[in-house]
């Protein structure tokens, strides 16, 4: 009986193993990458950071852009504006939380989760498929632009 589990778990795990993430640097060559922070201009509006993506060649019909991290924020959020220009947008919660003088008017705010894998300044994740098989890129040297704060909205005269 021990022996029929053994054999079932060794088989169930090498079936699991074909899912399996793996670097690669080659299938995915990028021309320009940068990103750039945006705040909503009101209270619980919102931000985030968009990756704006430029690759040197397009895609080969089999390659699949599945997520995006950058720090400890991951999206699957990218689109497509070309055959050459992705932009990936990950929220953030800098704009959702509040904040107040007094901590119980601060009930409600949920603690900050760090990733288990957080990326160093500059780099960012890029997961991708090819067929079945998911592969990941770690690129260097991002540059962050200038963050953009919308500015609030005005109040109506009701």
């Amino acid at each position: 009986m021990r022996v029929l589990i053994n054999l079932f778990l060794i088989s169930f795990l090498s079936c699991s193993s074909g899912k399996e993430t793996t670097q690669d640097n080659d299938s995915i060559k990028i021309q320009e990458i940068y990103y750039q922070k945006w705040v909503a201009g009101i209270q619980g509006g919102g931000s985030g950071i968009n990756v704006h993506l430029t690759l040197e060649e397009g895609l080969n019909e089999k390659i699949i852009l599945d997520k995006l991290q950058i720090k400890d924020v991951e999206t699957t959020i990218i689109q497509k504006t070309d055959d050459l220009h992705y932009v990936a947008s990950l929220k953030t919660k800098l704009n959702q939380l509040t904040l107040d003088e007094n901590p119980i008017n601060e009930y409600g705010n949920e603690a900050p989760q760090e990733k288990e894998i957080r990326l160093k300044e500059g780099q960012v994740k890029l997961f991708f498929t090819i067929g079945t098989k998911q592969f990941y890129k770690i690129i260097e040297n991002v540059k962050e632009k200038p963050m953009i704060a919308y500015p609030s909205m005005n109040k109506s005269k009701n």
